[in-house]
C-alpha cells in the first residue's frame, strides 16, 4: 500500500472511532434512531445494489464509442440520487437546508431526467 492509501485507511478509521464515541456519549441517539438508521442504511444498500444490476444490464447492451461514458454516469447519477433519498429520510441530529429536505422537486427532476439521459444515450450507441 501507497502512503496515500495508509493516509485514506487512517482517516477513515479516525472518523469511524469519533462516530463511535458520539455514539456513546450523545443522550439523543437512542436504541430507535440506531435501528431506523440501520434500516434506512440497508435500504440505501438495496437501492444500491440494484443500481448495479441495472449498470450490469446496461454494460451488456452498451455498444457504442461512448456508451460506457454514459453506463458509468448512469451508476455515480444513480448513487447521488441514493445518497439524496438517504439525506432526506434517515434520522440526523442536525437538519439539511430546506433545498434538500423538499421530496421530488426540481433537484429530483433533474437527477431523473439526467438518468434517463444517460439510458437513452446507452440506447443511442448501440
Amino acid at each position: 500500500m501507497s502512503i496515500g492509501e495508509y493516509g485514506a485507511l487512517i482517516a477513515v478509521l479516525i472518523a469511524m472511532g469519533i462516530a463511535l464515541r458520539q455514539i456513546r456519549t450523545d443522550p439523543r441517539i437512542t436504541p430507535a434512531f440506531i435501528k431506523k438508521t440501520l434500516v434506512v442504511a440497508g435500504g440505501y444498500l438495496l437501492f444500491c445494489a440494484l443500481g448495479f444490476g441495472i449498470f450490469l444490464a446496461l454494460l451488456q447492451i452498451a455498444g457504442g464509442a461512448h456508451a460506457e461514458a454514459f453506463v458509468f454516469g448512469f451508476f455515480l447519477i444513480w448513487i447521488a440520487f441514493a445518497v439524496v433519498w438517504l439525506i432526506r429520510i434517515a434520522p440526523r441530529l442536525r437538519e439539511p437546508p430546506a433545498w434538500l429536505m423538499r421530496r421530488w422537486s426540481t433537484l429530483d427532476r433533474v437527477i431523473i431526467a439526467a438518468l434517463v439521459l444517460c439510458v437513452l444515450g446507452v440506447f443511442l450507441q448501440v
